[in-house]
């Protein structure tokens, strides 16, 4: 397991495209592989695509409005090694989360917000653990 701690250690986060969503995931897993610590030269990169989509589920009959609102987030990634500029590692994975909407446009908004933090959080995590289950695969890295 130490190995693999060391190898995480040694990961540089590239996150497309930029956007509010992208600066939190990109927090996240940072914290999350080295305490927030940015590595400039690090032995791996992982360049992470991020897609972030919100689709209504249901409808009130007096308003027409959306009652429920499904916030999603799909993270796909490579793992590079810097060195070879070889992809040793292709995945993805992905998180939802939902929030009740109103008609307050600003309790809708904050809505928004809180439900996009959670799926992100939570992409962020998945992301972690697959980092974290490939290295710990890998004898020859």
């Amino acid at each position: 397991m130490l190995q693999t701690q060391k190898k995480l250690l040694d990961i540089k986060t590239e996150v497309l495209p930029k956007a509010r969503s992208s600066v939190l995931f990109s927090n996240e897993l940072n914290y999350k592989l080295n305490s927030g610590n940015r590595t400039e030269s690090a032995q791996y990169l992982v360049k992470i695509t991020l897609t972030t989509s919100s689709q209504s589920s249901g409808l009130s009959p007096t308003s027409g409005l959306a009652t429920n609102v499904f916030y999603s987030a799909i993270a796909k990634y490579e793992i590079i090694d810097s060195t070879t500029g070889k992809v040793l590692h292709i995945g993805r994975t992905f998180a939802r989360s939902d929030y009740d909407s109103t008609g307050q446009r600003f309790a809708n908004y904050r809505a928004l917000i809180d439900s996009e933090n959670r799926a992100i959080t939570v992409l962020a995590e998945n992301v972690h653990h697959q980092l974290l289950g490939y290295f710990s695969q890998q004898k020859g890295l």
